[in-house]
């Protein structure tokens, strides 16, 4: 079994029971939860972080049947003999059976829609209008579709297990640390299909220490402080046999202008990275700096652009590139306004999520934004100038 698979997170074996999965859930939150931590420095605090979001992951695929089956099917694996009963998942991450939801007739913001639907992922349609705040997708095979004019003020990040994601006709304004649109550790494929994506205070669109394939189709990238497009591998020892076909980025009638720094930054060597009847124009430096990526292109332009064309170094490892975010501790959020029994907490990427006490349920979304009569579906946890070159570069 694949190290990294969730059967070896929650150290069992493929035909473990229910009851199984869940007492080694309870015991791994538990040690990891980033509230636990007895010596909370910056590595203990990240370490762990990191961990309780694996081990949440984990439990959310196998403790709902259908998507263990579909998640055992990717692996290959022979159909499990029928699993030993017993009451089913625990009651503090009861799932909603939601696989299709109308934001805001039915749900009143995206979040709190992500939030709410089936673990298994699913359809969300978002109608023409402004939503604000920070959007995070910590389940697969989530679809979200927004009808011409609708308009995100905020961030949309996905997460390690947001494989299958697909984000469609959205205007993404952003005012944020790291990308826009932001792929954090995302192992698996996404896809990103007719959005405008801006960012005033850093990057556009940023892949960070994915791995698999990202299609995106007939998207405007533009006027972001740093660069449209980063790619990065912030992790030299991870690189391993470079790119295989794995790893691919696929940009096709996209453009991408009149960015801060470089049109497309290209750091991540296991990475193909290919440009299909695009435009990259009027950028302040390079149309595309590659450092370590395989590139190519076919039918465009890359013109008007302040440096080269296409500039070609080699892999440079870098501790905080443009557009990704270390913002230190993981720690509480004091003084947040929240409901009776919730507490706020700031990852060391400096994104905020909310865990409630009594019932264990950890969510994205802020508590009592989905309005009335909702049963929202707990997502993993643990997470969040000027044209010289300065000290991401």
């Amino acid at each position: 079994m694949d190290e990294g698979s969730h059967y070896a997170v929650l150290g069992l074996a493929v035909d473990a029971s229910p009851e199984e999965v869940r007492k080694a859930h309870k015991k791994l939150a538990l040690k990891w939860h980033p509230d636990k931590v007895l010596a909370p420095d910056e590595i203990a605090l990240r370490v762990a972080t990191q961990q309780f979001q694996l081990v949440q992951a984990a439990y959310e695929v196998l403790s709902d049947e259908r998507q263990r089956r579909r998640y055992d099917e990717t692996l290959g694996l022979e159909r499990r003999k029928a699993a030993k009963s017993d009451g089913g998942a625990a009651a503090s991450w009861a799932q909603s059976d939601a696989v299709c939801l109308k934001v805001p007739a039915e749900v009143a913001t995206i979040a709190a829609a992500v939030d709410r639907l089936s673990a298994k992922g699913g359809l969300i349609s978002v109608a023409k209008g402004t939503y604000e705040g920070l959007v995070v997708v910590s389940k697969p095979f989530v679809r979200l579709v927004g009808e011409v004019g609708a308009v995100l003020r905020g961030q949309v990040v996905f997460r390690e297990c947001a494989t299958g994601a697909r984000l469609q006709n959205f205007q993404v304004l952003a005012q944020c640390s790291g990308g826009a649109v932001d792929l954090k550790g995302v192992k698996g494929d996404v896809e990103i299909e007719g959005c405008e994506i801006s960012n005033e205070s850093s990057a556009g669109l940023v892949l960070e220490a994915c791995w698999g394939q990202v299609a995106v189709k007939s998207c405007r990238i533009a006027q972001c402080k740093f660069d449209g497009v980063g790619l990065h591998q912030l992790d030299a020892a991870k690189i391993g046999a470079m790119a295989s076909g794995g790893c691919r980025l696929t940009l096709e009638q996209c453009e991408v202008e009149g960015n801060g720094y470089d049109g497309l930054y290209l750091g991540d060597p296991r990475y193909v990275v290919e440009l299909r009847q695009c435009k990259v124009l009027r950028n302040q430096r390079h149309g595309v700096m590659v450092r370590g990526s395989q590139f190519s292109m076919e039918e465009s332009q890359v013109e008007e652009n302040g440096g080269e064309a296409v500039r070609w170094e080699g892999f440079v490892e870098k501790t905080n590139p443009r557009g990704t975010v270390r913002a230190g501790k993981a720690r509480e959020v004091v003084g947040a306004s929240l409901p009776e029994g919730w507490r706020a907490f700031k990852n060391s990427e400096g994104l905020t999520y909310y865990y409630h006490l009594q019932t264990g349920t950890t969510r994205w979304s802020v508590p009592g934004e989905e309005g009335p009569e909702a049963e929202v579906a707990p997502a993993p946890a643990a997470l969040t100038e000027g044209k010289k070159r300065n000290r991401w570069s």
